[in-house]
């Protein structure tokens, strides 16, 4: 999750044709690789969030987002918050 996994990345590591694999990775997953993959990366930037006093910036990073905005953007729409909102609720203050 660290690193960028493009759809046609992982279709050609399987040898697989990428929209063959993206429509068997939804009807299995319930959703979209990009959405998976997303949320996977949210789960684990919760952990860090709740776990240590990183910057968002190191934990955006850390997460596989490449850009901060992009990282808060996807937070928000996945948490309903930002990550520094959370944080803030997650330790009680």
């Amino acid at each position: 999750y660290m690193e960028e996994i493009s759809l046609s990345k992982l279709a050609a590591r399987f040898y697989m044709n990428p929209t063959y694999l993206s429509r068997i990775f939804r009807k299995v997953m319930g959703v979209s690789y990009s959405e998976y993959l997303i949320r996977v990366r949210i789960r684990q930037a919760l952990r860090l969030l709740n776990d240590t006093d990183k910057r968002i910036t190191e934990i955006a990073q850390e997460t596989g987002f490449h850009s901060d905005n992009h990282f808060c953007k996807m937070f928000r729409q996945v948490m309903g918050v930002s990550p520094l909102k959370y944080r803030t609720a997650a330790k009680g203050e």
